[in-house]
């Protein structure tokens, strides 16, 4: 109950905060909907240390809110999180996530022809 209770605030504050931004933008007051924040990279160097690049900072479209809205993130977030790692893969080395390569696979037209034929009759 008390989850439900929360899932249920949690939709109205969500569903509240959309509609006071869409009347501001609609408004023409998107100026203070939305707002730009540097963001930069920084890579990973010898010793685990890390290595800012200020000379290729980047805006970052952010929206004055407590939640993501119009595909954009909150500022209080992104300013929070300004550097963006830039990772490195091995070489011949593929990260985990990615699936290993399947062989190439040629159905038999024998059998798409069996299932044409059952959906026939």
């Amino acid at each position: 109950r008390c989850l439900l209770a929360l899932v249920v605030l949690l939709a109205a504050l969500y569903g509240g905060e959309d509609i006071v931004l869409r009347y501001r933008i609609s408004h023409n007051q998107s100026a203070a909907v939305f707002d730009q924040v540097p963001v930069y990279e920084a890579g990973e160097v010898k010793g685990g240390k890390l290595e800012y690049y200020f000379d290729q900072g980047q805006m970052q479209v952010c929206v004055h809110a407590m939640f993501p809205h119009f595909g954009s993130a909150p500022c209080w977030y992104v300013t929070r999180h300004r550097e963006q790692r830039i990772t490195q893969a091995l070489p011949g080395r593929l990260p985990d996530a990615l699936p290993s390569p399947l062989p190439d696979a040629q159905p038999d037209p024998s059998s798409r022809a069996a299932a044409a034929g059952a959906l026939i009759r």
